[in-house]
Formats: structure tokens, C-alpha cells, sequence
């Protein structure tokens, strides 16, 4: 009789019981803008750290006005990875073996923050002028 030998370790991934993915539905705001947040519009990783000096950052960076519930519902999905991005580096350089960090701001709040003001939403952003 041969005996079967004890499989030891964790479980294979395909062993395991897997969720369906969640699918969104794109008629929601909110959920339309989660699902176009899941890819950054750049590398976040490669974004510059701002400089502390003060004339460095001014002649490096540009500031723009921004109005409009329109044009904020565009710039969401960067505000989301640089918020993510801003928790990130926090992480690290607390921890340099950081793995996992909280997301400050959730999608659906930001677009809600957005989309349901009483006011017509103004702001300014700050950009590197690379």
C-alpha cells in the first residue's frame, strides 16, 4: 500500500474559494468614477518629492486655478493616487518595510464631496513643471 504524503504549507491560491470580482455599475456616479480610478493617468511612483526650499518649489511648480464641478470630477482620479501616494511614502518613511498603509479618502466620498456640493467647487492645484 502506498500512503499518500501530507501536503504541509498553506493552501494553494487555486484551492481556495475565490469572490466574484464586484462589478460596478456605470449609470452611478460614484461608482463610474471608482472604476475609472483604478489605473493612475501616470506613474505615481515616479511623481518628485516637492522641495522645501522656497524659491526651488516656486520655480519648479506652476499653480492653477480650478472651478467647476466638471473639471473637478476630471482631476478625481489623480487626487485619489496622490492622496494614495502621500499615505504611501508616509508608510515608508516610518517603516522602510512597509507593506500596507490606509487609503486616506475613499472613491465614492471624494465624488460625492464633488458632485453633491451646495456650491460650485474652486480650489487650486499645484503642479511640477516637469
Amino acid at each position: 500500500l502506498l500512503r499518500k504524503k501530507k501536503k504541509r504549507g498553506r493552501p494553494r491560491k487555486q484551492d481556495q474559494d475565490v469572490e466574484a470580482p464586484v462589478v460596478l455599475d456605470p449609470s452611478d456616479g460614484a461608482a463610474a468614477m471608482v472604476l475609472r480610478m483604478q489605473k493612475p493617468p501616470y506613474d505615481v511612483l515616479k511623481t518628485p518629492w516637492a522641495n522645501r526650499d522656497p524659491e526651488v518649489f516656486a520655480t519648479s511648480s506652476t499653480i492653477e486655478t480650478v472651478e467647476g464641478r466638471d473639471t473637478w470630477k476630471e482631476l478625481l482620479p489623480e487626487m485619489m493616487w496622490v492622496c494614495n501616494e502621500a499615505a504611501r511614502r508616509q508608510a515608508v518613511s516610518k517603516n522602510r518595510g512597509a507593506r500596507y498603509f490606509d487609503k486616506p479618502l475613499a472613491a465614492d466620498y471624494m465624488y460625492d464631496r464633488v458632485a453633491l456640493a451646495a456650491d460650485e467647487p474652486w480650489g487650486l492645484v499645484c503642479r511640477d513643471n516637469e
